[in-house]
């Protein structure tokens, strides 16, 4: 038996990007070099990134949609959504915050070889974190799951990630209510709040909009 959460008003954001050299040190104005990614110096395409990067595991298109969903709601804050496997962590730790998303595979397993799939993603990427730094950083996290079809492991990829960059440093926001779903377990609950998003586009894809919206809201003063 799920409940109904209460909906609330989400206006896209807009924001106006500002010219590089205005977002320059003093000792960096004449190179144009921004601040960014811990005072690396970056490529032009890299200075021009948004301040949100959302990036996804995926094995059958339902998180991708998703992680567009969530962009276009941000709008231009947000850069678009980038499938794990093909990026680099060089790109993935050039964001001062990050929006990741994963589906739940057999047993809780992130995607991944390991997990069944044809190309490599989440499970692979997670590795090249071991020696990342990741302090500073907001993550907020979304999960898709099956409560009927999985109801021992609902969305229980959710917990691997989030250890994953808590033990790096990174600050995770967006905790979200497990009531409104009907599962046996999952390794994502915490406290009776799910470390992040849990959507089920199998089983309960009408909340989907309004769920995305909540939480959006819920996190802006984080993320923002």
């Amino acid at each position: 038996m799920w409940v109904a959460q209460k909906r609330v008003t989400f206006s896209p954001i807009s924001v106006q990007k500002s010219d590089s050299k205005n977002l320059a040190q003093p000792s960096q104005q004449e190179k144009g070099y921004p601040p960014f990614a811990g005072g690396l110096i970056l490529s032009q395409q890299e200075r021009d990134m948004a301040n949100i990067g959302i990036f996804f595991g995926s094995d059958t298109g339902k998180t991708r949609k998703i992680a567009k969903l969530i962009q276009q709601k941000l709008g231009d804050v947000a850069d678009a959504p980038v499938n794990i496997n093909r990026t680099s962590l060089e790109t993935f730790l050039s964001y001062p915050v990050l929006v990741l998303g994963t589906p739940t595979l057999g047993d809780g397993q992130l995607p991944g070889i390991a997990a069944g799939c044809e190309n490599e993603s989440w499970g692979e990427f997670i590795d090249q974190l071991e020696d990342a730094n990741l302090s500073g950083k907001v993550v907020a996290l979304f999960g898709l799951g099956d409560q009927q079809g999985y109801p021992d492991n609902f969305a229980s990829a959710l917990r691997p990630l989030y250890d994953a960059v808590v033990g790096r440093g990174a600050q995770v926001v967006g905790e979200w209510p497990g009531d409104g779903y009907d599962f046996s377990f999952s390794a994502a609950l915490e406290d009776g709040k799910f470390v992040g998003l849990v959507l089920d586009q199998d089983n309960q894809f009408d909340l989907t909009d309004e769920r995305v919206e909540s939480w959006l809201e819920q996190i802006k003063p984080q993320i923002l």
